[in-house]
Formats: structure tokens, C-alpha cells, sequence
């Protein structure tokens, strides 16, 4: 996995199944520093967006580390450890000013921890099956959380005790039988896309769902996708306060969407534009189970299969991989392909932009980072 780059430097941290975190100079294209610790793989890794240098870890051992990333970046510290899961950690994520992250487990929990002390703040139970992700409230400072699990709900948290006692669930947000793999808030916290997936050979859907994070009432559905919807990125350069905002979606089926987000007219929406340019044909069942894709699961994955999507900060272009080994550029606004970076040896699983949208750093199953000049015809 890959985290965003440190305000000021230009380095990007990423996960591994090794069981360590590297910090890497995208300008020398070196491995700054090594971080082990961890005594299972690396399931993800956060920077801090106080832009104070801190990295979160979290692995499959079941804990997460703090790093401490110095301000010449020539040395990192281990700051602490917090241990409080009972299995494999799924997803860590800060809230809008750092001073709180989250960890979601297989175990079924989430846990809210002090980022300064790393003390357990609280210990969110009430979910029956895996929690996938835990996002915070981007506008009102961590003082609320949502977690999506395979239960088939996602759940806002009261984290600071405004509607409920504090660490309690406040809205269970469900519709249909659908695994939840993905959540995420609206920019401006109003709303909350639920990704929703139930694979098979009945009435299979892949879906989203547009929740008020007030009520926790379902406002709006939308079909389109035909495999597991495996990336969300929304389109940062429009105002918090617009009633429409744009997201973009990657998905196993091969295609690239854009929809247009918004809790009015209610009732099923549909997207705005979509890219199967590179999509492919369906493959095989066995040829699926090769590609890493749960045995269990049975849906029309193509070998043009996206697992990562992401906006460039400015909002002109987008950026998605998957299962063809290709990095591509899109235009922002029309979906046209503007630039194919090259390849990797095998899937690209995560994508990050630079600051100044000139660079994408893309993370893939053949143990490299790779750096990208975006280089548009003029």
C-alpha cells in the first residue's frame, strides 16, 4: 500500500507482505528507511496530515506502530505500538487533524487510540463479521467514525458523546444483503457512500449507497458496476459546499466511472460517464483464482480488472490501474486516456499523486514502487 507524501518532502511510505514499511525519496527514487517490527504483513500505512512527519502502520500481527519521520528526513523513530485487536488489522486511518487514528480488524471491532500517547480511546463493538475500513468524519473533528464490515452494515460511532454516550453506535446503515467492502464521507460530511458487493450467481449487485451521516437514512442507490467496486476517489477540486460533487470508481469488471453525487431526486441514480477502453475479456474462473480473487467469489472479472483508482490533486486528471500491469492517465472531465505511464511485472494495487499533480507513485504485487512523470501532449 502507499501513503500520501510529507507536506514538504517528497516521500511516500508504503506496506508490505515482508512484514515491513519503507519510506522512499521519490526524487533519488532510494529507500530512505526500513521499519520493521511487525511480525505480519503490512496491511496499510497513514500518513499524518498535521504534515508532522508521524506514519502509522498497521499489520496483519494485529497491531499498529508510530513512526516518527524527522524533519530532514535522515532518521525515523519508533514512537509506540498499541496492541488491541484479537486478530489481523484490516485498514488505519487519522482524522482531519491527526490527533486520533482508527484501526479496523477481522476480529469484528474498531478501535479509536490518541495518536500523542497511544492510548485506547474507544473500543466500537457491535458489528458480527469483519470490519473492512473506518473513516472519519472529515468536518467535525474525529469526533464521529464510520466502519464497513462484511456484516452487510456500516455504523457512525459517536465518538465524542453529542448524540449517545460516547463510543456508541448511533445510525446502522443497511440496505439489502450486500458484504460492505468500502465507506467513505461525502467532502463535506453530509452524506456517506456505502460500497456494497454480494458476488454470485443469484441476483448478484455491486453497488453504491448515498446515506444521510445526520438521519442515517438511504437517500439514493446506484447500479452500473458488474464486479467488486475496488477504489473510490472524489474529485477534490470542487467546493465543500456544492451539492453535487464527482466520484470516480474503479472496478473488477474493467471499468472506469464517474458519478455525479447527490441526495436529490431520491431513488436509483445512474453514472455520469464510463471508460471500458481497456477492459478486456471476461476470464475464466481458474484464471480469476490466479489473479488473487477469493474462491469463493463468483463474478465477471476482467483482465482489464481496475483495483485502484485516484484523482490528481487539481481535479484535471485520474489515474487507475489493476490487473494489466498498465498505469494510465484520464482526463478528468471526459474520461479519454491521455497518457499510459508503462508497466509493472504484475498488479498494481495502490496509487498516490504528488502535491503538484506532476508525479503518480503506483505500489504493485511485483515488490516495486514505481514513480511517474505525467507528461500530457500539449
Amino acid at each position: 500500500s502507499v501513503g500520501a507524501a510529507l507536506e514538504g518532502e517528497l516521500v511516500v511510505a508504503s506496506g508490505s507482505a515482508d512484514g515491513t514499511a519503507r519510506i522512499w525519496s521519490l526524487r533519488r527514487g532510494e529507500c530512505l528507511h526500513v521499519l520493521r517490527g511487525h511480525s505480519g504483513p503490512v496491511r496499510g500505512v497513514a500518513w499524518c496530515p498535521d504534515g508532522s512527519g508521524i506514519l502509522l502502520s498497521a499489520s496483519a500481527d494485529g497491531s499498529a506502530k508510530i513512526w516518527q519521520l524527522d524533519a530532514s528526513a535522515e532518521g525515523c523513530t519508533l514512537l509506540k505500538s498499541v496492541e488491541g485487536h484479537t486478530a489481523a488489522l484490516t485498514h488505519v486511518s487519522f482524522d482531519t487533524y491527526g490527533a486520533v487514528f482508527a484501526t479496523t480488524s477481522e476480529d469484528g471491532e474498531a478501535c479509536v487510540w490518541d495518536t500523542e500517547t497511544g492510548l485506547l480511546l474507544h473500543r466500537l463493538e457491535g458489528h458480527a463479521g469483519r470490519v473492512n475500513k473506518g473513516v472519519f468524519h472529515p468536518a467535525n473533528g474525529g469526533r464521529s467514525l464510520c466502519t464497513a464490515s462484511d456484516d452487510t452494515t456500516a455504523k457512525v460511532w459517536d465518538l465524542a458523546g453529542d448524540v449517545e454516550e460516547a463510543g456508541k453506535c448511533i445510525h446502522t446503515l443497511e440496505w439489502g444483503d450486500g458484504l460492505v467492502n468500502d465507506v467513505e464521507y461525502t467532502p463535506d460530511g453530509r452524506f456517506i457512500v456505502v460500497v456494497t458487493r454480494k458476488p454470485g450467481s443469484v441476483k448478484p449487485f455491486f453497488r453504491l449507497l448515498l446515506f444521510s451521516s445526520v438521519s442515517g437514512r438511504i437517500c439514493r442507490w446506484f447500479d452500473g458496476h458488474s464486479a467488486t467496486i475496488t477504489g473510490l476517489s472524489w474529485n477534490p477540486s470542487q467546493a465543500e459546499d456544492e451539492e453535487v460533487v464527482t466520484l470516480a470508481t474503479s472496478s473488477r469488471d474493467g471499468t472506469l466511472r464517474l458519478w455525479e453525487m447527490a441526495p436529490e431526486p431520491t431513488g436509483p441514480g445512474a453514472h455520469l460517464l464510463e471508460s471500458d477502453e481497456f477492459q478486456g475479456r471476461s476470464l475464466n474462473q481458474w484464471e480469476v483464482s490466479q489473479c488473487g480473487v477469493c474462491h469463493d467469489d463468483i463474478e465477471r472479472v476482467h483482465e482489464g480488472a481496475l483495483l485502484c483508482v485516484a484523482y490528481s490533486p487539481n481535479g484535471d486528471l485520474i489515474c487507475a490501474a489493476g490487473l494489466d500491469k498498465h498505469v494510465r492517465i484520464f482526463d478528468g472531465e471526459t474520461l479519454e486516456c491521455l497518457q499510459d505511464c508503462g508497466c509493472h511485472g504484475a498488479s498494481v494495487k495502490r496509487l498516490a499523486w504528488s502535491g503538484n499533480s506532476s508525479l503518480v507513485v503506483s505500489a504493485s504485487s511485483d515488490h516495486c514502487i514505481k514513480v511517474w512523470n505525467v507528461s500530457l501532449p500539449e
